[in-house]
Formats: C-alpha cells, sequence, structure tokens
C-alpha cells in the first residue's frame, strides 16, 4: 500500500519550491490534481466542536470489492473489520445507485481536531480483505482493480450533511454541460429535461409611456409591509 504524502510537500520534494512557496502556489489555484484545482493542502475544522468528514460517491460506479481507508494526520480512522470507527468505504463490484451521487460521513476523533483549524486528510485503498484469513496475506487480499473515485469531500460539524444550494446549483451545471444541445437526459433513477420555453410579457414601462390611459385601467394596486434595519446614525 502506497503511502500517502501531502501535496505540499510531495512539490517541494520535487524541486518545484520550498514548502512554503508551494503552498502559495496551491492557494492561489495554480495547481491541479487531476484537472481540478487544488486550493489548499489541509481542511478546514473546529477546534472546539465535533468535527465530520463526508465524501461524495457516484453511484454508478463500482467499487471492485476495495476498501477506502481515511487517515487523519496520518493515523487511520476506521477498522478494516468490527471497529467502533467504519471505514470510508467497503465497496462490491456492484453499482449501488445507479444515476445519482451518494455521500458517505464519519466523525473525526475530537482528540485529533481539539485546538486546531486545519488538519491533513488522506484517503488510502487496499484491496478486499478476507475476515477468516489465518495469515495477512490470506486476509490482506492485493488491489487488482481501480478503486471507486472520489468527487468531493467536505469537513463540517452537522452530523447530518446536507449540499447547499451553491452544490447543487454545481451540480446542476454540471448535467447542462453533459447535455449539451439534448432535451432529455435519462438515468435508472432519473429522467432530466431542459427544454426552451417561451414567454411573453407585457412592457409596463412601455405601455404607461405609450397608452397612459389604458395603464391606468389595467394598473392594479397592492399593499406590504416592508420591513428594513439600517444602521443608526449617532449625533
Amino acid at each position: 500500500m502506497a503511502k500517502a504524502v501531502r501535496l505540499d510537500k510531495f512539490l517541494a520534494d520535487a524541486g518545484k519550491g520550498t514548502r512554503s512557496e508551494v503552498k502559495k502556489f496551491i492557494q492561489k489555484g495554480q495547481v491541479q490534481v487531476n484537472g481540478v484545482p487544488a486550493k489548499k493542502p489541509e481542511m478546514k475544522v473546529d477546534p472546539e466542536k465535533q468535527n465530520y468528514f463526508t465524501a461524495r460517491f457516484w453511484g454508478s460506479d463500482s467499487g471492485n470489492s476495495n476498501i477506502l481507508i481515511l487517515f487523519c494526520e496520518g493515523k487511520q480512522i476506521g477498522y478494516r473489520h468490527l471497529g467502533d470507527y467504519d471505514v470510508l468505504d467497503i465497496a462490491n463490484e456492484d453499482k449501488p445507485y445507479p444515476g445519482r451521487f451518494t455521500y458517505t460521513t464519519l466523525p473525526l476523533p475530537i482528540s485529533m481536531t481539539r485546538g486546531k483549524k486545519e488538519i491533513e486528510l488522506s484517503i488510502r485503498s487496499t484491496g478486499r480483505i478476507f475476515r477468516y484469513g489465518e495469515t495477512f496475506d490470506a486476509y490482506q487480499k492485493v488491489m487488482e482493480k481501480p478503486s471507486k473515485a472520489l468527487y468531493k469531500g467536505y469537513t463540517h460539524t452537522e452530523t447530518c450533511f446536507q449540499p447547499s444550494e451553491k452544490e447543487k446549483k454545481q451540480i446542476e451545471q454540471e448535467i447542462k454541460v453533459y447535455m449539451e444541445d439534448a432535451e432529455m437526459a435519462v438515468s435508472d433513477l432519473y429522467r432530466v429535461t431542459w427544454k426552451s420555453v417561451t414567454a411573453n410579457r407585457v412592457d409596463s414601462k412601455q405601455l404607461k409611456a405609450d397608452f397612459p390611459e389604458i395603464y391606468k385601467q389595467v394598473l392594479k394596486q397592492s399593499e406590504s409591509r416592508r420591513f428594513t434595519v439600517k444602521r443608526a446614525e449617532r449625533a
């Protein structure tokens, strides 16, 4: 199993600059991983509250019976078999939820986040396990196929993760880019339509300017209370 390395350390060791220089490159979005800008080498956490990590997967992906394990500050979170903390993902050959994203959430041990605002998180993959293997080679199998892809990772303090509206809009835009000029896209569970719609509206300003008498006749008044808050000016 390959050892996970911090992105800034990897680039610094490769002669791309000092650790501090490389961190600035990452923060400016000048470093890409798999075509996506890597904005920070660490993830934010709350120094006092219980923190959680959520991973976003695509339900049509097969994990090929591989296991994904979360590491916090280089320490393993979750056991391969019968532990208080689950591993991030134990996949099989099936496609669990075709045509939709799925989310998996794990608690981060509070002893690892207490007093910190940022931590290093990494994900490592291994082959499947045989729980009754009497030797390590019999217990831990070698990876023969790719593991499940991770589409995004989040840290948060809410026990139940909810994607933000911004995230939902982003996914909507990704679907539209995928559809191109097509008006319909179909998966095993969903049907998405994106059609042109023509709406006719009255130009009230033009109507008032050209036909003021008609505008007065069709004008409908409504009343409401407007609530505003402004900073008070001190004498």
